[in-house]
């Protein structure tokens, strides 16, 4: 029985994180698509940035699914990478 609630609390730790990190990237990615210099580029963070919209909705489903509240916590290595990149 505790073992079930640690698995339970590691998931729903993980898919907040998750959902922390793609909300992230969402608002970085259109900064990226202008900065870029080559069209092709441009294109490449368009089609991810449609992507990554997919997953959130996603994401939202699996959180109405287990039953609990789409919110993210605070994910570092999704900070550390998009402050790398600015």
């Amino acid at each position: 029985m505790a073992d079930d609630k640690t698995l339970r609390a590691l998931f729903l730790h993980q898919l907040k994180d998750t959902y922390f990190a793609e909300n992230a990237i969402l608002k970085v990615l259109p900064r990226m698509a202008q900065a870029a210099r080559s069209d092709a580029l441009r294109g490449v963070f368009g089609v991810h940035l449609e992507e990554t919209r997919e997953q959130v909705k996603r994401l939202d489903q699996v959180f109405r699914i287990v039953g609990e509240k789409p919110e993210g916590v605070t994910c570092q290595a999704i900070q550390g990478i998009i402050a790398e990149g600015e």
